[in-house]
């Protein structure tokens, strides 16, 4: 449970601008990309699929589908 409560006191002290710079990475780090696919599926938002590393392979791109859909202004009223 601790992990939790601190889980829970991250996201009450998230702001607006937080959201507006995640969203503003043209290359995103590891974590936020992380954090963009936690909210794709906490949302039941699927990601779009793009070619994989091999020929004919797709993977799920959750950071193109976060920040169209999910990385949005009403973000903080959502949570």
């Amino acid at each position: 449970m601790p992990i939790y409560h601190e889980a829970c006191k991250a996201v009450d002290s998230l702001s607006a601008a937080d959201v507006t710079e995640m969203k503003g990475f043209k290359t995103p780090p590891v974590p936020a990309v992380a954090v963009a696919k936690t909210l794709c599926m906490f949302f039941f938002v699927k990601p779009v699929m793009i070619a994989g590393p091999t020929p004919g392979s797709k993977v799920p791109d959750y950071w193109t589908t976060a920040k169209k859909d999910v990385l949005t202004s009403d973000l903080l009223k959502k949570l």
